[in-house]
């Protein structure tokens, strides 16, 4: 599995905040074009009363070096059409914590 660095709280509120409530064709227009597309895929959501929500992602489009910490955003299609948003930092390498380098 891979790891990220943690995106400063602030960086994250201002783009949640950006992209709130925009239709896919708003996103396009405030982030560019994706840089790549993913297959379709299935979640399974663990909730904390012992639920589990399973989603369907009909389609995931990946935007990249949007901020020096904010690295990509994955904008994930549900098959109902809402829009879900996952933020990643940098990619920490699989060196052993400790041993990796300070960028």
């Amino acid at each position: 599995m891979k790891h990220y660095e943690p995106i400063p709280v602030e960086e994250s509120r201002h783009l949640i905040m950006k992209l709130a409530g925009k239709s896919l064709e708003e996103i396009f227009s405030l982030l560019g074009p994706p840089t790549r597309e993913l297959a379709p895929i299935q979640w399974q959501r663990h909730l904390a009363d012992g639920t589990i929500e399973v989603t369907n992602h009909v389609r995931s489009l990946e935007f990249v070096d949007l901020s020096q910490n904010i690295k990509s955003v994955l904008v994930h299609v549900s098959a109902d059409g809402k829009l879900e948003f996952t933020f990643r930092g940098r990619e920490l390498s699989d060196a052993p914590p400790g041993t990796r380098p300070q960028e």
